[in-house]
């Protein structure tokens, strides 16, 4: 009877100990894959195809009048759209910040091609901090742009006021018998 529980008793410890290498084994084994630098790349470029996918179909979706752009009413009406926001959701996109999504991705023009709206969805996915930076680096383009515009204005209007260099020194020439006339009342 000892015998058969000694056996026993061996079996049961033999199978734990391998059981834990096994365990060992394994989860060094996951570790590796994880820091393989290769891997992680393939893996990224494949969710940013899957979610480039995505997109597209919700671009596509959204573009009601079939023109490949989509406007603010367009984009409006897909605010209340369950699956837009379970995506934007699953990209880090929450659901408040949905509404300014449209104006972040904007150029200025009013409407969002499918080259604009993917890659700024795929710009601002992430953390609130991502989202911020995007919108001050948005309003920075534009406010760039507005100050180009009035920049070319005001160097316009200064080059049509300054006078040329000969039309200057015109305006400086005193004939020589109102010279003394200047000097005495001066």
């Amino acid at each position: 009877i000892f015998g058969l529980f000694f056996l026993a008793y061996r079996c049961c410890f033999g199978f734990a100990v391998l059981s834990v290498v096994q365990a060992v084994f394994i989860q060094q084994t996951f570790a590796v894959v994880q820091q393989d630098l290769e891997f992680m790349m393939d893996a990224k470029a494949h969710d940013k195809a899957r979610s480039t996918e995505q997109l597209l179909k919700v671009f596509l979706s959204m573009d009601h009048s079939g023109d490949g752009r989509v406007s603010w009413d367009e984009f409006e009406a897909q605010l209340d759209n369950a699956e837009m926001k379970l995506l934007l959701g699953t990209m880090g996109i929450s659901v408040h910040d949905v509404s300014n999504v449209f104006y972040l991705l904007d150029d200025g023009d009013g409407l969002l091609g499918p080259e604009e709206f993917i890659n700024g969805i795929h710009s601002i996915r992430g953390d609130a901090k991502a989202l911020e930076l995007f919108t001050a680096l948005s309003l920075l383009h534009r406010v760039d742009r507005k100050l180009d515009l009035v920049a070319a204005g005001v160097e316009g209007k200064a080059k049509r006021l300054m006078p040329s260099r000969a039309q200057h020194k015109a305006a400086r020439y005193v004939p020589p018998d109102l010279r003394d006339t200047f000097n005495r009342s001066g």
